[in-house]
């Protein structure tokens, strides 16, 4: 987790104000009616089933994105397979693990936005994804003031507050009480860059994720490279969030200067009036959901400090790491693809929307459960060969890390579809009591298992309420047929079993992983089998001719900017 999840989200272009009240009712209205999901955004419908508002194809920027993103994940994982073993000496298993879990206590000043970051971010899809720039630019610079004063009012002082008192939630050691508390206050500065997150969301309603991906990667290796330098000089925790917030920067700078070079006019336009009634209309349900998500995925390392202590963080989350960070590939398809889908949808396409929606389940589904079976298989050898194998948190905890990273994947597809059409107030009456019983779960299973009873408890909270039914919303109310969702999701759990049965018993104990050389050989093999296997098994006939058409459009368009049709 880092500072950026307590900012609500970027956008920009350039606008002018509407003329009266009803104007600003009727788009909200309108916005109400579109689906949407997390990630890059693709915009206008108007401009047809295939073109975006750059030109370009939806297939060519999905693709473009997907491949950025596998770029910035493997950035991310070799910066942290860089600074880790160094932090781990400078800092120590302590500081490290009550910077991580502190950084998760933080994570919670998010809820005092009370859900104004994805609410803004419904009611500037509407007008991006149309290619209305004048109002979307409009709708950012309001919606920047907006979460300034929120940040400035509310978020930091109790930001301040819980920074003084962070020692005691985390529970460490006298000799580190003051760098943390200090610390922690010096990474709020992070929150003063809130309201330029929404320049993110202007590069993702154009389609351009992969500037996003680009900034991400410098976020990466600059929180890296700069926590490495500051440990070394002996800064300790307070270089730590230092790091943080010159990373955070960074992204900021590189985002805002990619969405103001593709929005001429933008320093002279003028903000547009957001409704405050209609906002708060829509805040209360993202705020509520939003609690749920914060609470199923931002609490492991809380748990794990209370429930054990600090160093028992680090090694949860060096467990974890191999498969998070390439293990987001499962996921990366339904944050590059769901703009597409609801441009398909908004073009009343139905049954293409359908057809769509059904290949992106048999791609992160179905694909996805062999990648991470894959990963499972050599997480041990990986984290003896990094860190050490006193730092590695057991099989269980592995295997079932990989399927709590294909559950958030699956239902997160239909939930995010559902979130950005303004119908979020339906998932509500799961999302935050599945929410609540993990965290019950959580403790329970954390104090009789171990470690990974905290990962299983937030499988069976998924399991239990989200995992079905943010499907059988999304088939409710867009039209898709539920048994096709099911015979397809079936179909890939069955059909990805066999894979990961054999992968885990040839390689988990494989005694031929001695050293990083037959590593990197063994794993090398593993992942061309496993593309081979999902492209010949999990994916249909259909499925494989599309993708055959899409590559060859991709690589042989030439040109400028928006040649690729």
């Amino acid at each position: 987790m880092t500072w950026r999840a307590i900012s609500s989200r970027r956008w920009k272009m350039f606008g002018q104000r509407p003329a009266d009240r009803s104007t600003r009712l009727s788009r909200v209205e309108e916005i109400s009616a579109l689906p949407a999901s997390t990630g890059s955004a693709e915009c206008p419908a108007e401009l047809g089933e295939t073109q975006s508002a750059q030109g370009r194809s939806r297939s060519a920027l999905a693709a473009f994105s997907w491949i950025t993103l596998v770029a910035r994940s493997v950035i991310t994982m070799a910066a942290g397979f860089v600074a880790t073993p160094y932090l781990l000496r400078f800092l120590g298993a302590e500081r490290l693990g009550a910077f991580r879990a502190s950084q998760q206590w933080t994570s919670y000043l998010t809820f005092l936005y009370v859900g104004l970051g994805p609410t803004l971010l419904v009611v500037l899809l509407r007008p991006a994804s149309r290619g209305d720039l004048a109002v979307t630019v409009g709708v950012l610079k309001s919606g920047m003031r907006i979460t300034m004063r929120q940040t400035l009012a509310v978020v930091l002082p109790a930001g301040i507050a819980i920074s003084w008192f962070m020692p005691d939630l985390v529970g460490v050691s006298a000799s580190i009480r003051s760098e943390l508390r200090w610390g922690t206050m010096l990474g709020l500065g992070a929150l003063l860059l809130a309201p330029l997150e929404m320049f993110r969301s202007v590069l993702a309603c154009r389609q351009l994720g992969s500037l996003v991906n680009l900034g991400l990667s410098v976020q990466s290796v600059a929180i890296s490279a700069v926590a490495v330098w500051l440990a070394w000089l002996g800064w300790g925790l307070p270089g730590q969030f230092i790091a943080s917030v010159v990373g955070i920067a960074a992204f900021s700078a590189i985002a805002v200067y990619f969405a103001v070079s593709h929005l001429s006019g933008y320093m002279s336009s003028r903000p547009v009036e957001v409704d405050g009634t209609e906002l708060w209309a829509l805040r209360w349900p993202m705020f509520l959901t939003g609690i749920g998500g914060q609470m199923n995925l931002l609490t492991d390392y809380v748990i794990v400090s209370l429930v054990a202590d600090p160093v028992a963080v680090v090694t949860f989350s060096i467990t974890q790491r191999l498969m998070t960070v390439l293990g987001g590939f499962v996921s990366s398809f339904s944050e590059v693809g769901w703009a597409g889908l609801a441009e398909l949808r908004a073009a009343g396409q139905s049954e293409l929307f359908e057809r769509r929606v059904l290949e992106l389940i048999r791609i992160f589904l179905g694909a996805g459960l062999c990648l991470l079976a894959t990963l499972a298989a050599f997480n041990q050898h990986f984290v003896r060969l990094w860190v050490g194998l006193p730092y590695y948190g057991g099989d269980a905890l592995t295997l079932l890390t990989a399927v709590q990273t294909a559950v958030v994947a699956y239902f997160m597809f239909f939930a995010w579809t559902i979130d950005m059409a303004g119908d979020n107030r339906f998932r509500v009456v799961v999302a935050l009591p599945g929410a609540i019983l993990n965290v019950v779960l959580s403790a329970i299973f954390g104090r009789w298992l171990g470690l990974y009873g905290v990962t299983l408890a937030t499988v069976v909270a998924y399991l239990v309420g989200e995992a079905w039914y943010s499907p059988y919303l999304f088939c409710n109310r867009y039209g898709v047929s539920g048994r096709v969702i099911v015979r397809e999701t079936v179909r890939s759990i069955v059909l990805a079993a066999p894979w990961a049965a054999v992968v885990w018993w040839t390689i988990a104990r494989s005694s031929f992983v001695a050293g990083w050389f037959s590593f990197t050989a063994a794993f090398g093999a593993a992942a061309l089998i496993t593309t081979a296997y999902a492209w010949f098994v999990m994916l249909r006939t259909e499925d494989r001719a599309a993708w055959r058409i899409r590559a060859t459009a991709i690589l042989s368009s030439r040109g400028p900017r928006g040649a690729i049709r």
